[in-house]
């Protein structure tokens, strides 16, 4: 039996300019039977980030056999209306795919609602998952691949005072050779997120080249224990 082929899907956004925006994303179904989503954010969109990146590519391909997957373009990139909102709309952006897929997309695909839904961001998507995945109910955990926590420290600010009203399970990956964040900063960052899982790859760099695979490992066995115990 073939794997299942990814969806094309245009979500609908309101920018913070009060323009009506389309999103350009893609939904893939678990090869397995699995109620879990995972949403995952690309890099920087200014510096040529798109929802095809490896990492996002690894963890969308590489998470399906237990978990249904969708990635997305911010706006401006790819098939996504609009132009950069300086990553403080992307958070807004990420919001409005996770209600989109839960609700909109739920009810077209004639499917009961998600057990779980996770959120997964890569550099600036992480940033910008964070706070959004700290701002939302219905988000079970987050996952944050390579944050430039220097460049986005009032996104990491928010994020923290949000954590202290609203616990979920976070995990933050690195490379111990990222140029961004080094590890002992990056170490200082994690704690104010008390109780966080974080995981260091030996040789790693900003980019993950060749790490593709060891993310989507330790990815999905962070989400596994949620999925396992159903909180």
């Amino acid at each position: 039996m073939p794997p299942p082929r990814a969806s094309l899907l245009s979500i609908p956004y309101t920018s913070l300019g009060g323009n009506e925006w389309y999103l350009q994303a893609e939904f893939l179904p678990a090869k397995h039977c699995s109620q879990d989503l995972v949403v995952i954010c690309h890099p920087h969109p200014m510096y040529g980030g798109q929802m095809y990146n490896n990492v996002v590519e690894a963890l969308f391909r590489g998470l399906s056999d237990e978990y249904c997957t969708a990635r997305f373009n911010f706006s401006g990139v790819g098939g996504s209306d609009g132009g950069f909102e300086n990553g403080e709309g992307e958070i807004g952006q990420v919001k409005a795919v996770i209600e989109y897929l839960c609700q909109d997309f739920v009810q077209d695909q004639a499917c009961g609602a998600w057990s779980r839904v996770h959120v997964a961001g890569y550099s600036f998507g992480a940033a910008m998952a964070l706070p959004a995945a700290l701002s939302m109910e219905k988000v079970t955990s987050c996952t944050a691949i390579a944050l430039p926590f220097g460049m986005f420290s009032k996104q990491v600010a928010d994020a923290v005072a949000m954590q202290s009203r609203r616990r979920i399970p976070l995990l933050f990956l690195t490379g111990d050779s990222d140029d961004f964040t080094p590890v002992p900063r990056f170490t200082k960052w994690v704690a104010k997120f008390g109780g966080a899982a974080q995981v260091v790859f030996a040789g790693a760099d900003h980019f993950f080249s060749g790490y593709e695979q060891q993310l989507a490992k330790e990815t999905r066995k962070f989400l596994m224990p949620s999925t396992k115990n159903g909180s």
